[in-house]
């Protein structure tokens, strides 16, 4: 059965994809938990400068980006481009904020200290259909 990617505006079909089979979502979820596997043994530095690159690649490409919500979600432009940038701005705090959100730190209880550690075991990028995808995709991923 095909996705059919249709212009709110004007009912016109813009694009058409194939469903995926089984197999090949099977060989998707096996590659993201390869490079789960990889990645998870990334220096916050190394992190920090992919999430750094998002965020120029966003500022970059914003009027495309921003192109595309309209044409398949009817979203305005001005509202499309802010979107993009307020995921650009999200991208950019993260970058330079998550090693401090995600060290471990000394919380004193009265006569002792526990060492309290965060643990981070995956990342969602999930599909994001609504008003808001990108917005969406920038949200989930951050430190929580």
């Amino acid at each position: 059965m095909a996705i059919a990617t249709i212009n709110p505006a004007t009912g016109e079909v813009v694009k058409t994809f194939d469903a995926l089979t089984s197999l090949q979502i099977e060989q998707k979820l096996q590659l993201a938990a390869s490079a789960f596997r990889t990645l998870r043994r990334t220096s916050f530095a190394e992190r920090a400068s992919k999430v750094m690159r998002a965020a120029e690649i966003l500022e970059k490409e914003k009027d495309e980006c921003a192109h595309l919500m309209t044409l398949e979600m009817g979203k305005p432009l001005k509202a499309a481009v802010g979107e993009v940038m307020k995921c650009a701005t999200g991208c950019r705090y993260y970058a330079e904020n998550a090693q401090k959100f995600l060290a471990d730190e000394i919380v004193e209880r009265g006569r002792s200290a526990v060492l309290s550690a965060i643990f981070r075991l995956a990342l969602f990028w999930p599909s994001c259909p609504g008003t808001s995808p990108s917005g969406r995709c920038f949200v989930l991923p951050r430190p929580r």
